[in-house]
């Protein structure tokens, strides 16, 4: 049974807006930060550094790429970065947009507020906050 753990972690990287988000585009070049080596075999180390990536991720079997949702740091310039669109992404999907995300209720009530406290943090950078 999945462990679904909040990852607050993602709050950690300076903020960026690039004006739009492709979260699949952006995964190649986070695996190719993460390391060189092909996933298959990537170890514990790499799956650690792979997680920071993504706003949840299942705890109980975190060595497969199904067993994270909801990412919202990409590489700019070289360095993670939290991305204000890919916050406002997750929060959509958090409301229900795409389909949603399929995670238990109480697991969804901790990423909204994570979302929240990472839009904060995004619209201040972006110029967007109050």
């Amino acid at each position: 049974m999945a462990r679904w753990t909040v990852n607050t972690k993602v709050l950690e990287f300076p903020a960026v807006s690039l004006g739009e988000w492709d979260a699949d585009a952006t995964e190649k070049t986070w695996r190719k930060w993460v390391s060189s080596k092909d996933p298959s075999e990537w170890g514990k180390r790499e799956w650690m550094k792979y997680r920071q990536r993504f706003m949840v991720y299942d705890a109980e079997d975190p060595m497969k790429f199904e067993s994270y949702k909801l990412p919202v740091v990409a590489i700019v310039r070289g360095k993670p970065r939290l991305v204000r669109e890919a916050v406002i992404a997750a929060q959509r999907a958090l409301a229900g947009a795409r389909r949603g995300v399929d995670l238990p209720e109480d697991v969804k009530k901790r990423l909204v507020r994570l979302a929240e406290r990472c839009r904060e943090k995004v619209d201040k950078v972006a110029g967007k906050g109050d």
